[in-house]
């Protein structure tokens, strides 16, 4: 399973709102009721007073399929970069997160694939809030190979 997409977020790191939009991969297996991923995100952003942010997260993800319904979770590790107004030097950090989400795929593109709408709540150390997301899911699947004969 590929999936591919875009999301936009609001978080809060104490009391300081974030706003941001970013990009996605994943990659994983997935079965008849159930999948799992890997994900690597980007976000870029400010804060509510200009100030630029820079977060990427890589996570591990477990979906439920009910139809056309995908709910999961799943732990993240990330590491997010603030700005500084009063200083050239940007504030860094490391954090361990967790992801909880829900998708609905609205628009079927074949058997495999599917345009898909999601929300989730990300809460990656200080930092937690809404995401909204919107993408595309493909399972790929293998060619299957011809049989070989032998002729003995």
């Amino acid at each position: 399973m590929v999936k591919l997409g875009g999301s936009a977020d609001y978080k809060k790191i104490f009391d300081v709102n974030l706003y941001g939009a970013g990009g996605f991969i994943a990659m994983g297996s997935s079965a008849k009721d159930s999948s799992w991923e890997v994900s690597f995100n980007y976000t870029l952003g400010e804060t509510q007073n200009g100030l630029g942010i820079k977060r990427w997260r890589i996570g591990y993800n477990w979906d439920w399929r009910l139809n056309r319904f995908h709910f999961g979770f799943g732990p993240t590790l990330g590491h997010i970069v603030i700005e500084r107004a009063t200083s050239k030097y940007s504030l860094e950090g490391a954090f361990i997160g967790l992801d909880v989400h829900a998708s609905f795929d609205f628009l079927k593109i074949s058997d495999n694939a599917a345009f898909y709408l999601g929300v989730g709540v990300n809460v990656d150390g200080q930092d937690f809030g809404p995401a909204l997301t919107l993408g595309i899911r493909a399972d790929v699947l293998p060619k299957a190979s011809p049989k070989k004969r032998s002729f003995r």
